[in-house]
This record gives C-alpha cells, sequence and structure tokens, in this order.
C-alpha cells in the first residue's frame, strides 16, 4: 500500500483509514476490528446508495472525507485497500495460511505486478513468527516496524 502511494505520489493515507488498517495487526480484538473495517471498504463507501447515515465507524465528517479520499485515488489503491480488508477478514476465519486468504494475497501481488510496484520486503514478515500467542502471532506497533524498514519516515 506505502509503495502503492509512494508511485503515485498521493496523499498519506486518510487517517481514520490508516487506522483501521493497521488496528489489525495491533489489536487482539479482532471481532471488533471487523465490524469496523467493514464501514471503511471502498466498493461500500462509495456506491452512491450506501447508508452512510448508519455506518459504526464514521461520523458524517469522516464519511465524507473517506468518499472524498477514495474519490482521488487511482482504481489500484481502491482495489489494493478493498483486498487488503477482505484478507483480514477471511484471515480471521481460516488463518493466513488458508485457502480462504490466499485469493486476496494472491489478487493484491498482480496489482502490484500489473503497476511494476515493487513487493515489500519479505524480511518484515519472518521476523514475527505466526506459531506465537497460539498462532496468533504476537501483536506488533506497525507503525515502528515500518519505520525501521524505511518505508516511512
Amino acid at each position: 500500500m506505502l509503495s502503492t502511494i509512494q508511485k503515485y505520489t498521493l496523499e498519506p493515507i486518510y487517517k481514520p483509514l490508516d487506522k483501521i488498517l493497521k488496528n489489525f495487526v495491533e489489536t487482539d480484538q479482532l471481532d471488533d476490528w471487523q465490524g469496523r473495517v467493514d464501514e471503511f471498504m471502498p466498493s461500500r463507501i462509495l456506491e452512491v446508495d450506501f447508508p452512510l447515515i448508519h455506518c459504526v465507524a464514521s461520523t458524517d465528517k469522516k464519511s465524507n472525507g473517506l468518499i472524498k479520499y477514495y474519490s482521488e485515488q487511482p482504481f489500484v489503491v481502491l482495489n489494493i485497500i478493498e483486498e487488503l480488508m477482505w484478507l483480514g477478514i477471511s484471515n480471521l476465519y481460516g488463518g493466513f495460511d488458508s485457502k480462504h486468504t490466499l485469493p486476496y494475497i494472491i489478487q493484491i501481488v498482480k496489482y502490484l505486478e500489473e503497476e511494476n510496484i515493487d513487493l515489500p520486503n519479505e524480511g518484515i514478515l519472518t521476523i514475527f513468527p505466526v506459531s506465537e500467542d497460539r498462532g496468533w502471532g504476537k501483536r506488533i506497533d506497525i507503525d515502528s516496524l515500518l519505520i525501521a524498514y524505511g518505508y516511512i519516515v
């Protein structure tokens, strides 16, 4: 996601969206995360008849900001955001190595390849064994990790 934003020199990720994406690796309350992420999906936010007044995670100001942010993004960014969210949701029920999550990973990789965007450094993933915490892995501070690997300054 950060590579895509850097390639297109887009504005930083909309803060409430950034928070919900990072929250997946920072919280152990993933059932709550799913309830919030549902209301941030580009496909739902950009639908004309989507009832924004029913967004649990959004106030009118946030909803308008999210609509504005999504409306200004290239199609590939919206696709990656959508796939990341579905990847997280499917991970809740099937596990990261299940047949339920693989299609989303494959699709994200395809989007990145189509746009000639480098894949993230896999070294980031290898230092966090998922065998910890009964297979869930330890919660991490994603900003510290991204800074350490030079993705954000």
